[in-house]
């Protein structure tokens, strides 16, 4: 059975995703995170990448933010974590549930 699901890291630390039936693609370089994200786009539903490289996908991020598929998640990291990631969960969170889920 083909997943409809992929993470794109940096490294090895989301293999957790694996056991939900998630393709994984590891990339070295800024140029193979770039091409990366524009081809899984064309193959996944599901997108999840790490929060490690959110800087070099800015733009491309922006861009598939206003669509309806793919849906690209940024997931935290343990290094490099800018905080991306988890404001990027509390906002969509906001937008879907009216709640601050983050609300201390």
């Amino acid at each position: 059975m083909e997943s409809n699901i992929a993470v794109l890291s940096d490294k090895s630390e989301h293999y957790i995703f694996k056991s939900i039936g998630a393709d994984m693609y590891f990339v070295e370089t800024d140029e193979d995170a770039i091409s990366a994200i524009k081809a899984l786009t064309i193959k996944y539903s599901l997108i999840f990448v790490s929060d490690s490289l959110t800087g070099v996908l800015k733009e491309d991020l922006k861009r598939y933010e206003e669509l309806v598929y793919p849906i690209v998640m940024v997931i935290p990291s343990t290094e490099k974590d800018s905080g991306f990631a988890l404001s990027e969960i509390a906002g969509r969170a906001k937008e879907s549930l009216g709640i601050d889920i983050f609300k201390e």
